[in-house]
């Protein structure tokens, strides 16, 4: 995975009815920005300067974006049905049979279209029926598009599915089906996710497997290599570091069954060692979306996950991957609380522009705790600079100019 999309953080419990606040994804040289604002399914979806200023519209999206190494192509989703090419899955299922796959309690029509944008123009190049779509991301070799979306909806929780798209022959192939969004690629072709034990109808906690596959334009199913046998639980994510994975997992192997009080165990972050096979945990208590810096040296995350008070208040930390330690950069009890019955999701909007820089959704009034006005917290995307001894500086408000419709947004779970 080209690291310099580290990902603007998908926050959401992936619930039925949930939405993902806003994500946002630098070209690999730092120029330019997708950036998507969602406040419901369908949301604004625009590419931006390096100042904010907005180059092109991009249309609705319920979230994916993955830019191309040269940065002159941008992939993206687009809601609804663009273009006529619906594609056939080539292949089967990884870890399923089509049988085996839980029938949709809500069957309304839900597809979405991959888009490319070059020369200043979209181009629609495929549908897939069945939505929304969550994350994307393209292959360092350019091969291959990644895409994650929800594959059934029902009361209890969102099915996933991962896709797999053949740039060159066009061909989409069927991956995993059941597991978390979050995936990476650790190489040419080569694709990591977490994988279900079985595929369930609700949101409770699991077992899963660390897989990898070296993606193959064929209709035979990739080479699957197990690496780690881990806990499923809601938003496990996954970011490449060099040839290493870093996950998020309350625990990442246990000899019996799945405890009892897993939803309330603490997010830890691991790093899993190709060189030497081999999880260690980095953070014991953490947001679970973090975000590698293209050099894959740190890691901003969010620390703890769930202490937003007084005495133990939720941070912005960087993690040092070579030393281990992690660094504090700011509260963010005075941005929003994380906690269950909190809304859930400001901590999560870093993303690195380079490596000394990264994009923050802060409040308008610093002081002041944002309220809700009609769904939408009173914020803005900033530009920050990070100095070697870790202090933070403002550089620019890209979102200044922006219209009040496509600024960062979150909605409180649907119960």
């Amino acid at each position: 995975m080209n690291l310099r999309l580290a990902l603007g953080l998908m926050v959401c419990v992936f619930l039925a009815g949930c939405e993902i606040p806003a994500q946002t994804f630098w070209s690999p040289d730092g120029t330019k920005a997708a950036y998507a604002a969602p406040s419901d399914k369908d949301s604004p979806a625009m590419m931006i300067d390096e100042s904010g200023k907005v180059l092109a519209n991009l249309g609705e999206s319920s979230g994916g974006f993955a830019w191309s190494a040269d940065s002159k192509r941008l992939y993206f989703t687009r809601s609804g049905r663009d273009t006529d090419t619906k594609i056939e899955l080539k292949g089967e299922w990884l870890n399923v049979s089509p049988e085996e796959i839980p029938a949709a309690e809500n069957n309304e029509d839900n597809p979405f279209t991959i888009c490319v944008y070059e020369n200043n123009k979209a181009t629609p190049l495929f549908t897939i029926d069945r939505g929304p779509a969550w994350y994307m991301a393209i292959s360092p070799d350019q091969n291959w598009l990644a895409v994650a979306a929800t594959a059934v909806s029902g009361k209890e929780a969102n099915i996933n599915a991962l896709y797999a798209y053949c740039i060159a022959s066009k061909r989409v192939y069927p991956l995993s089906v059941g597991g978390p969004v979050g995936f990476c690629f650790t190489g040419p072709n080569r694709l990591a996710f977490i994988e279900p034990e079985k595929v369930k109808k609700d949101n409770s906690p699991g077992f899963g497997q660390l897989v990898e596959v070296q993606l193959v334009d064929k209709a035979e199913k990739p080479e699957r290599h197990g690496l780690q046998v881990v806990i499923i639980f809601g938003a496990s994510w996954l970011q490449a570091a060099g040839e290493d994975i870093l996950f998020s997992s309350i625990a990442y192997s246990f000899p019996g069954p799945v405890p009892k009080d897993a939803a309330d165990l603490p997010s830890k972050i691991f790093r899993y060692s190709r060189a030497q096979n081999t999880v260690k945990p980095l953070v014991d208590d953490a947001f679970e979306y973090f975000a590698v810096s293209p050099d894959g040296k740190r890691v901003l995350c969010a620390t703890p996950a769930k202490g937003a008070n007084d005495t133990k208040p939720t941070k912005l930390s960087v993690l040092d991957l070579a030393t281990g330690a992690v660094h504090p950069l700011r509260d963010l009890n005075s941005t929003v609380k994380v906690g269950a019955e909190q809304f859930q999701g400001m901590p999560a909007y870093a993303t690195w522009r380079n490596n000394e820089q990264f994009t923050f959704t802060a409040p308008i009034d610093p002081n002041k705790p944002p309220t809700v006005q009609d769904g939408r917290f009173p914020v803005d995307l900033v530009l920050y600079g990070l100095s070697a001894d870790y202090k933070v500086t403002p550089i620019r408000t890209l979102s200044e100019s922006w219209p009040a419709e496509v600024k960062p947004s979150i909605k409180k779970e649907n119960k």
